[in-house]
């Protein structure tokens, strides 16, 4: 690259995150109404819970959860620790977790409403742990950082992923047959240590077994077909459609469509701050 700019861990971040339209189609994914078919949905669940259990907790400890969704690892968490504090920028996530709080009676989550890379350290405050799982959907990677080191204490984990994930691949699978270009995908979580280490932390990162997403699951024709559209964002039109349709048809399996492979490696990255 010829532009001047230094190739740091965060700039390749931001220009993958850029090109691959990664804090947009993020946001728009989770604001689906379609996404409510997975909220309940009990393999997420379990994986995330047992995600949680990797994070040691103490009873009288606060933890931060950004991007919790419906509060898969929120809900756990709460279970082992004082309180919650969950960072949601989706609408429909936010009303998915206050109804799975009322579910499981998890009265010490706190829900801010909003984006955290919107929202001043202060008005997040301190805690014993920060967990960024799969939601650092954001462009300034160093920003999100460095606002991370502040509000931790003790810990701050972030769960991110080497390798591409089946959503990643099926994205990459529809812009070449549409848009006939290749996809270069979200950064990946070699960035984030790497980062990490240039800011004078010591991250700790540790392959997680079984924790690999190689399946997507839409319950009907419709819904897939809106994601495809959903990958290819600004670049649809309507003349891709015989295109979209074609791969629906191709992976439908019962009155489900599914879409399998990719290459995953699930990370896990630890790290005390340093400030």
């Amino acid at each position: 690259m010829k532009d001047g700019r230094e190739r740091t861990p965060a700039r390749i971040w931001k220009d993958l995150a850029e090109s691959s339209g990664m804090p947009e189609q993020s946001l728009s994914y989770y604001q689906e109404e379609s996404r409510e078919s997975e909220i309940d949905d009990e393999g997420w669940w379990n994986t995330a819970e047992t995600r949680a259990s990797r994070i040691p907790l103490e009873p009288s400890w606060t933890v931060v959860d950004i991007g919790p969704g419906p509060g898969v690892m929120t809900i756990p968490m709460a279970s082992r620790c004082r309180s919650v504090t969950a960072i949601e920028a989706s609408p429909l996530m936010v009303r998915a977790l206050e109804r799975k709080m009322s579910e499981y009676g998890s009265e010490n989550v706190r829900v801010i409403h909003g984006r955290f890379e919107d929202l001043a350290a202060g008005d997040i405050g301190e805690h014993d742990v920060t967990v960024a799982s799969y939601s650092l959907v954001m462009g300034d990677l160093e920003a999100a950082l460095v606002k991370i080191n502040g509000i931790t204490k003790r810990r701050a984990h972030v769960f991110w992923s080497n390798g591409v994930p089946v959503w990643e691949k099926v994205k990459a699978d529809i812009i070449w047959l549409a848009l006939g270009r290749e996809y270069l995908g979200f950064p990946r979580a070699d960035l984030i240590r790497d980062q990490l280490v240039i800011m004078g932390q010591s991250p700790e990162m540790e392959i997680l077994d079984g924790d690999v997403h190689n399946q997507m699951h839409f319950k009907n024709e419709q819904v897939a077909t809106g994601y495809l559209k959903l990958c290819l964002g600004d670049s649809y039109l309507p003349e891709q459609d015989p295109i979209i349709e074609r791969m629906v048809s191709d992976h439908i399996e019962g009155e489900e469509v599914v879409f399998r492979g990719g290459t995953e490696i699930p990370i896990h990255i630890s790290w005390t701050p340093v400030r």
